[in-house]
């Protein structure tokens, strides 16, 4: 992990960057969190996210990762796991087409 904390940039009220804030307080990921307005986005957000979306997440270094679902899970494996299943089948009854095997 970084020496300093990590960042999570988005909108206090987005759904997608709450999924990410809970993981890190539920690991007890210590983070930065940088909100925006979305109406009025900064110049900046281009230059880290490419579809300027949030969350956008920084995971040190030059390394920004965006999408909820990819953040979650770099964050789960980065603190060996526990909160998803390392395998994603494990658990779950299979689905072919939309029906049950």
């Amino acid at each position: 992990m970084p020496l300093e904390p990590y960042k999570i940039v988005g909108h206090r009220l987005c759904p997608y960057v709450q999924r990410v804030v809970i993981v890190m307080i539920e690991k007890g990921i210590d983070f930065e969190r940088i909100d925006i307005d979305l109406d009025n986005k900064p110049a900046w957000l281009g230059d880290i996210s490419p579809g300027l979306q949030v969350p956008v997440f920084w995971a040190g270094r030059d390394e920004w990762l965006f999408e909820s679902g990819v953040i979650a899970r770099y964050l789960d494996q980065v603190t060996e796991g526990g909160l998803m299943p390392s395998d994603p089948w494990a658990g779950n009854p299979p689905v072919l087409n939309g029906a049950l095997r």
